[in-house]
């Protein structure tokens, strides 16, 4: 019975005092949240390395634009069978100065056309230094006549963060 009591009474002290060990860090404090939606077609430029293994496409390091972005396709990976797949994206988008720069972004390939997936970046320069953007993206790629990615049209859905020491936009 005492045993019970002094293991009780430990977890007692201990839910009350972790919390009050726990710090909290005041990086975010301050700092603004913007939800912000943008819609992009890219174009393949460059297909990269391309190969099949079994009846599964490989596309690696292939190079795609639009008139706002610059994109590497780092792999894609597609069934050929059942036109599922995955694929891991990094971009530049904004002209020098003021870039926002794709750290990651993951996607899954369904039914062959339907695309959607999840980023995060960050910005750089003078306007976008510091800013933080974390989101999802859905949305469609399309083929050429060799049954290779040539087309990616998507929605970004997300939020930006903003320090209050980054830089902020002009008005």
């Amino acid at each position: 019975m005492n045993k019970k009591v002094l293991i009780l009474t430990t977890v007692a002290i201990l839910v009350l005092l972790i919390p009050s060990m726990i710090t909290i860090s005041p990086v975010n404090a301050g700092a603004t949240f913007i939800e912000g939606i943008g819609t992009f077609d890219v174009y393949r430029i460059n297909e990269g390395e391309v190969w099949e293994a079994g009846h599964i496409l490989q596309m690696k390091n292939s190079y795609w634009e639009s008139s706002v972005r610059q994109q590497w396709v780092k792999h894609l990976s597609l069934n050929l069978k059942t036109g599922k797949g995955t694929f891991r994206v990094k971009w530049l988008s904004g002209p020098p100065g003021w870039v926002i720069e794709g750290m990651a972004a993951r996607g899954r390939i369904t039914d062959w056309t339907d695309i959607s997936g999840t980023y995060v970046c960050h910005g750089t320069g003078d306007i976008w230094g510091g800013w933080k953007f974390i989101g999802s993206f859905e949305g469609e790629i399309q083929y050429d006549e060799n049954d290779l990615p040539i087309y990616m049209k998507f929605e970004e859905t997300g939020i930006v963060l903003v320090p209050p020491s980054a830089p902020r936009q002009p008005e």
